[in-house]
């Protein structure tokens, strides 16, 4: 189980201090600037409340956003990171000049990684990378390539997203990196930095029943506990239209504490993450449920621990069965081409939809109903979906409109202690 500590403004301080050193060393190896990041530059910084991981988030006066765990910097975006964006509205300010191909900028890509701190860079960069951009739309060109390496064990038809170790965007004006991401790279990870000061343990709730009081944060647990409260009713019907095999209503004493629940308040945003006790999760975010998957029996999975193996089994569907069982899984939930104008296309099969379904072979297809274009083949996918061919079920559920964003509840409560 994860445990936390009470972050005060002097343990706080303390860890900033301590990694600040280790991030303005990343920064010069990264080629973004000569000099180290003074303190007074820091804008703001959420420091990780979980024991024993010295890091957090912080960003500066540039804009520029540092994520240090695990004693490294495992990811970097400045507010110029076209891959990073969440509102179509700014794609403009992105419009520019090529002044880099796409061989210039991955050899520029290639340069600064090797710079960086680690072991067995050249493996990783010695594999294939799966390039994208420039991006062309119909106001202009956005000038960044985006580089993605696979882990080893992805295989040969990876096709992006998930799997990846190193995700570098360069700008093609000017050369800069403006997104770089190291998250899932065991390479980069260095010794946890020492702090001076040690934390008090965060207090478990009093409660009567304690599965009833969940312990989140960075919030407070009266604002985490108010906001599931708030939300489960939203949930619940959610797996009522899904006919989920859920017990309703869904109560506080069904969810899982562990690292797949909780409450965060991001970059202005409360992003709510609920793991129950039978393996289902949910994320509930701008105002609705963008996310529903059976955590521990999908394959195309961010938390995905499960191997290729495990998901051989007989075939009991056409790609057109799959294609239906999508439409009115969405259908289901009362969403329309009205909601999700994207529904009027027809997903993507991940497989050949040409070639035969095999009655045995690997049983997982996964959907996506996305806008690729010749620059961008695989784009963030609007809608994402996994079936299951042998038992005919959706496994996970990923909704991404942004004509779908309500205000979210309203807690009068105050958010931190």
């Amino acid at each position: 189980m994860i445990e936390f500590v009470v972050v005060t403004a002097l343990y706080s301080n303390a860890v900033l201090t301590a990694i600040l050193p280790q991030v303005s060393d990343f920064a010069q190896r990264a080629e973004l600037r000569t000099n180290a990041i003074d303190p007074s530059e820091v804008v703001f910084f959420w420091c990780d409340p979980r024991k024993g991981e010295i890091g957090g988030h912080f960003y500066l006066t540039n804009g520029w956003h540092f994520w240090f765990q695990r004693g490294h910097v495992d990811r970097f975006e400045t507010q110029k990171s076209y891959f990073s964006i969440q509102d179509p509205d700014r794609i403009p300010e992105f419009f520019g000049p090529v002044n880099l191909t796409a061989e210039e900028a991955l050899v520029l890509g290639r340069r600064i990684i090797l710079q960086l701190k680690g072991v067995g860079i050249k493996d990783i960069l010695a594999r294939s990378p799966r390039i994208v951009g420039p991006i062309q739309t119909p106001g202009g060109v956005v000038p960044r390539y985006r580089f993605e390496w696979p882990k080893a064990d992805v295989g040969t038809n990876w096709v992006g997203g998930l799997g990846k170790e190193i995700d570098v965007e360069i700008d093609a004006s000017n050369g800069r990196i403006q997104m770089l991401s190291l998250v899932v790279a065991t390479n980069f990870f260095q010794p946890t930095p020492e702090v001076d000061i040690i934390p008090e343990p965060l207090p478990k709730a009093k409660s009567v029943k304690p599965a009833e009081s969940i312990r989140m944060n960075p919030v407070s647990l009266a604002y985490s506990n108010a906001m599931l409260q708030a939300v489960l009713p939203i949930i619940s019907e959610y797996s009522k239209k899904l006919e989920l095999p859920i017990s309703l209503p869904i109560t506080m004493s069904m969810i899982r504490e562990g690292p797949y629940t909780g409450v965060y308040y991001s970059r202005g945003e409360v992003d709510t993450q609920i793991e129950l006790t039978n393996g289902f999760m949910f994320r509930f975010e701008h105002g609705y449920v963008t996310t529903f998957a059976r955590l521990y029996d999908t394959f195309f999975s961010a938390v995905n621990t499960n191997i290729y193996a495990n998901f051989i089994g007989p075939i009991n569907m056409t790609a057109e069965e799959v294609i239906q069982l999508g439409c009115q899984t969405i259908r289901s939930l009362g969403y329309t081409e009205r909601d999700i104008p994207i529904l009027a296309n027809k997903p993507f099969v991940g497989k050949d939809e040409a070639a035969p379904f095999k009655t045995n072979g690997f049983s997982r297809i996964q959907l996506l109903w996305d806008m690729p274009t010749k620059e961008n083949p695989y784009p963030l996918a609007i809608i994402s979906m996994e079936v299951d061919t042998t038992t005919k079920t959706v496994k996970s559920i990923c909704i991404r409109e942004t004509s779908l964003r309500r205000p979210p509840p309203q807690i009068d409560i105050p958010m931190v202690p």
